[in-house]
Formats: C-alpha cells, sequence, structure tokens
C-alpha cells in the first residue's frame, strides 16, 4: 500500500477513535465507502491486480461459463449414451448378421451336397439308361435273327430298324438288313445304304470286299 493510503487510513481511525460523535450515522457511511474505494484502487493499482466489482463481475462471468461447460458436458454425456445404446444394437445386429452368415454357408454347403448328389444321381441314371438300351438292342438283333430264321422277314427288318435306332454303329444289323432289302427291287436303295455303312465300320478285309462285291452286284442289277 502506498504512504497516502497508510495516512489516510491513520487519520480515518483517529477521527473515529476521538470524534465518534461529530459526524452522523450518514457520513460515517460514506466515508466507509470511500475509505473501501480509496484501498480497492490502491491495492488493484499498486498490484495490478482487478478491482472488488471487476472481479465480482469475472467471478459471475465465471459461474456463466461454468452453468455453460455444465449443459455442453451434459449433452456429451447424453450423446455417450445414446452411441452407447447404438453401440450395443450394433453388436446385436453384428450377431444376427454373424449368425445368418453361418446359415448361408450351411445352406450353401448342403447345396453344393445335394448338387453332387443330384448329378450323380443323374448320371446313374443315363448310365442305366445306356445299359438298358444297349440290352433292348441286343435283344431287337436276337429277335431279328429268330425273326429271318422263321421267315418272318418284315418282322425281322423293322427289328432290326429298332436296334439301329440304339445302335446306328453296329455294323452286323447293318449287314443283314441290307441282305432283307436286297430281296426287293424297290429297296436296293435301302440295301446298298446299309452296305455302305457296314463297309465303313467293318475292320475285316475280307468281310469288307465280299461287302464291296455284294454292293457291286446290287449297283449293276445283276443280283
Amino acid at each position: 500500500m502506498s504512504p497516502a493510503g497508510r495516512l489516510f487510513i491513520i487519520i480515518f481511525s483517529f477521527i473515529l477513535f476521538f470524534v465518534p460523535r461529530a459526524f452522523s450515522q450518514d457520513k460515517i457511511d460514506l466515508m466507509n465507502q470511500e475509505m473501501d474505494q480509496v484501498m480497492n484502487a490502491n491495492f488493484g493499482n499498486e498490484r495490478g491486480l482487478m478491482t472488488r466489482d471487476e472481479a465480482l463481475k469475472e467471478i459471475k462471468s465465471l459461474e456463466a461459463e461454468l452453468t455453460s461447460k455444465k449443459r455442453y458436458i451434459k449433452q456429451l454425456e447424453d450423446r455417450a449414451k445414446e452411441y452407447y445404446v447404438k453401440s450395443k444394437e450394433a453388436e446385436e445386429l453384428k450377431r444376427d448378421a454373424d449368425s445368418l452368415n453361418l446359415v448361408v454357408k450351411t445352406l450353401r454347403s448342403r447345396n453344393t451336397v445335394l448338387e453332387q448328389r443330384a448329378k450323380d444321381l443323374q448320371k446313374q441314371l443315363v448310365d442305366q439308361k445306356n445299359a438298358f438300351d444297349q440290352e433292348k438292342a441286343k435283344l431287337y438283333e436276337e429277335l431279328g435273327g429268330a425273326y429271318v430264321k422263321a421267315k418272318m422277314l418284315d418282322l425281322a427288318i423293322d427289328v432290326y430298324e429298332k436296334c439301329l435306332a440304339i445302335q446306328p454303329e453296329n455294323g452286323q444289323v447293318h449287314y443283314n438288313i441290307a441282305l432283307l432289302y436286297k430281296r426287293s427291287r424297290e429297296e436296293r436303295d435301302k440295301a446298298s445304304h446299309h452296305l455302305k455303312i457296314y463297309i465303313s465300320l467293318e475292320k475285316n478285309n475280307k468281310k469288307r470286299q465280299e461287302a464291296r462285291y455284294l454292293l457291286d452286284m446290287i449297283q449293276q442289277d445283276l443280283y
């Protein structure tokens, strides 16, 4: 505190001690206010600090700022709770998605197994059908031979044609049916057709030569 301030306080205290009745209460209150102002001014100016009014104003400002920050903190807490709830929902959705993915993988695996089984069954059916067709063609061929022996030539031609529908590369049946067709002049073109196929399929040279000789005879209308 400055010397002037201390001097003022000493004088003021002396007056209050020795002349307590010389002034009215209003004047004493006014003097107290003046002294507070002088002390605040001297204290603030001397130490570079704010006055009491400035301090109160600053305190109110800090209180308002604190209230604002409390509201902001409350908003952050509310947002944190909201994010927590959403994170829990997200975790549940992820668990559901993982479960669904597992179900999809299981179904795909089962579907792959079923597809393979279907392919295997289809192949078995095809193999069984082919085996059945081959057996049926063999029976047609044998039945055609039986019809020939029984002189039932038209029936023999019919079953030989059914045999060739299943086994178009059965050279022996082509030869047999060619012999049946050559009986009639109207059917000799069919006989030539089947003999040509027989010659293309037969691997035995002697049999091919015999078939060529027969083909020449039919084509020259000498048979």
